[in-house]
């Protein structure tokens, strides 16, 4: 007998919403997990043309009590009223392999491992401190400059 299980989508509403930080309000048999992602449709009406429809998407971050959940809007959340209807889509936020940033990583990569060897034992130098942390200076350097200090320091004060 193998075990089903069975995934419940709900349908809350807006409740707060304070920059991209949504309080959305689900039923109690409909409470979305952590990192689930949930859409909400908004309409922008601007002036007299209209404006145009946008889906927004959310990820709950935390459940915060009284049957709701904190989520963080992947968009601008202008626009988005309380009480709007938030569907929650069962499963966490999905990102396409097909997209450009996995291709320019892809690309990025060494060839061969005879340049990923070379890249390890040969790194680069931005910071031209020839491999000092930054901010150091060889002991002599530090001398001279202590002694420069302290000769043009005043030695009493006047009042």
């Amino acid at each position: 007998m193998t075990a089903t299980t069975e995934t419940t989508t709900g349908v809350g509403r807006v409740a707060r919403v304070t920059g991209p930080v949504v309080d959305v309000e689900f039923p109690v048999e409909a409470m979305p997990a952590l990192y689930n992602a949930l859409t909400v449709d908004v309409s922008l009406d601007i002036g007299d043309d209209g404006g145009g429809a946008q889906t927004l998407t959310l990820e709950v971050a935390q459940h915060i009590g009284d049957n709701m959940v904190r989520a963080v809007s992947m968009q601008p959340t202008d626009g988005l009223v309380r009480g709007a209807p938030v569907h929650d889509s069962g499963d966490a936020i999905k990102s396409s392999t097909e997209s450009a940033t996995y291709w320019l990583t892809k690309e990025q990569m060494p060839l061969s491992s005879s340049q990923a060897t070379q890249r390890v034992t040969a790194p680069a130098d931005p910071c031209g401190t020839g491999g000092r942390a930054r901010g150091s200076r060889p002991q002599s350097v530090r001398r001279s400059i202590s002694r420069k200090l302290t000769e043009e320091s005043p030695k009493h004060f006047v009042e």
